[in-house]
């Protein structure tokens, strides 16, 4: 759900493309993170 708000802004304000690659990264890894833990 994070993802998905995090992605529409970045496709609404378009300049913040690259910050989403950062924010995809991050929170792929926090992902992988949770799926372990579970």
């Amino acid at each position: 759900m994070k993802k998905l708000v995090v992605m529409k802004k970045a496709s609404d304000d378009g300049s913040d493309k690259d910050s989403d690659e950062t924010v995809k990264s991050g929170a792929s890894k926090d992902g992988d993170d949770d799926d372990d833990d579970d």
